[in-house]
């Protein structure tokens, strides 16, 4: 896997395995009688949390490298589905276009802004599309005062992308 896991992944191996060596070196010095018995379980205590830590961090990249792999092809397919009905919606009639912008979009959100010592207004629109991944294969992700988003999509199922107008 590309990305921050890549990155990560060899330096957090390389300490796990130093640990694992750490930990038979001290069951060795036990077996050699250098130290007691008392000593080398708090060393491996010690050893043992500092691998379970370790762990935790790896399985919590992969995590983090997993998610970020799944929001890119995410990001891919929803330009898809973009591009396939920008070409579509030229020709649209005013009412499909209507139709196609309920289904789409979510929120539009204006605040007015300072800019250069001006009012100017800051627009961000809210697009929402489903999750082919999902169970529910329905196409509307809309606001559900108007009752036209089904009442079991929830946000797992759905995809949420802020995009600020220029």
């Amino acid at each position: 896997m590309p990305g921050l896991w890549k990155k990560k992944s060899p330096s957090i191996e390389k300490i796990l395995a130093a640990k694992q060596g750490e930990r038979a070196r001290v069951i060795s010095l036990v077996r050699k009688g250098l130290i007691s018995e008392q000593e080398a379980e708090a060393e491996l205590l010690a050893a043992a949390k500092e691998i379970e830590a370790l762990n935790t961090r790896k399985e919590s990249l992969l995590e983090q490298q997993l998610q970020l792999d799944s929001l890119k092809a995410r990001a891919v397919n929803a330009r898809a589905i973009l591009e396939q009905l920008q070409e579509k919606v030229v020709n649209a009639d005013f009412e499909t276009r209507r139709e196609l912008v309920e289904a789409l979009v979510e929120n539009i959100r204006v605040d007015t802004v300072q800019e250069n010592g001006r009012k100017v207004p800051r627009i961000t629109i809210i697009y929402c599309f489903d999750n082919p991944d999902s169970s529910e294969q329905s196409s509307v992700c809309k606001n559900p005062a108007k009752g036209s988003r089904p009442a079991s999509v929830t946000a797992p199922q759905t995809w949420k992308y802020r995009i600020p107008y220029p």
